[in-house]
């Protein structure tokens, strides 16, 4: 049986074979030879990442205590913005204190962190109230991070580390 190189696999036969590649691998193979760079651009343009809902009552203290929601999958690539998507809403009474924010970890160690730049709290109960009739009502936000190093510095074998 004669040896084949893969880079000498027409388009079409390599667009197949790579349909069955995780992103990891896709990557390894584009940077295997410099003559199939140009299967990158069949990378995901998006990874949706969804973490557990979660209902938590802070301490009968008073004070805030960050703490782990979830880290999210080892990056594959780069990325040009981050957006995060939820609904929460506060307790109702005393400061308020709910957050979520994202780090940036490589190797274990916190590369950037956007708890102050892209920082809110969560709504009181009753501010919801003013708009909506029911008790249970959750607020929407959106956040967009981008040109941040949360999103700059990511590179490949990071994590995304969601806190709250």
């Amino acid at each position: 049986m004669p040896h084949i190189n893969i880079c000498d696999l027409p388009a079409l036969v390599l667009r197949k074979i790579i349909r069955y590649l995780e992103p990891r691998e896709l990557i390894h193979l584009s940077e295997s030879s410099h003559l199939l760079g140009y299967l990158r651009q069949f990378l995901p343009e998006r990874l949706e990442i969804t973490g557990q809902d979660f209902h938590v009552r802070g301490p009968k203290s008073g004070h805030f205590l960050p703490e782990l929601y979830f880290d999210g999958p080892e990056m594959q690539q780069g990325a040009k913005v981050i957006k995060m998507k939820f609904k929460w809403r506060d307790q109702g009474y005393g400061n308020r204190k709910g957050q979520v924010w994202i780090q940036l970890v490589r190797n274990a160690d916190i590369i950037a962190d956007t708890r102050k730049d892209y920082s809110a709290l969560a709504p009181h109960v009753q501010e919801l109230n003013a708009q909506a009739a029911t008790r249970n009502e959750l607020e929407t936000r959106e956040v967009v991070i981008e040109d941040h190093p949360v999103v700059d510095l990511v590179q490949m074998g990071d994590k995304l580390r969601f806190m709250r």
